[in-house]
């Protein structure tokens, strides 16, 4: 086996060793930037017309989907389907909601990043 030869193995097996790493490196790069663009413009949850609306959104690592039932003014249900790696704890929020009548509300404290998902996709399903 000649040097080359040698050399091109070991950069062959230091790729398929290192790639898995700067793979997870660049998703987790997009999934911070992806919570740190999340911004509520707000709006008055009263003024939105009786009806069913549906909104997304999705932060790499997770991703949520709404489906808001407004009825008087007033939001009755939020269906949602959450996806994430952690943060299950962050589906509280919903409750938060549905109890103040607002997005204007904490998120739930370790499961931050979920919760901001969550009020996003709720307030592109109101207000988009």
């Amino acid at each position: 086996m000649n040097k080359y030869f040698k050399y091109a193995i070991i950069v062959v097996v230091l790729i398929a060793i290192l790639y898995p790493f700067g793979r997870r490196g660049y998703e987790m790069y997009r999934y911070t930037r992806a919570i740190e663009q999340i911004s509520f413009q707000g709006g008055d949850i009263a003024s939105v017309e009786d009806g069913i609306y549906e909104g997304s959104y999705d932060a790499i690592l997770i991703q949520a989907h709404v489906t808001v039932h407004v009825e008087d003014g007033v939001i009755k249900d939020i269906e949602y389907e959450h996806i994430h790696e952690r943060g299950a704890r962050g589906e509280m929020v919903i409750e938060n909601v549905l109890e103040e009548q607002s997005l204007q509300v904490d998120t739930i404290t370790g499961a931050t990043d979920s919760s901001l998902v969550l009020l996003k996709a709720i307030e592109k399903a109101l207000f988009e």
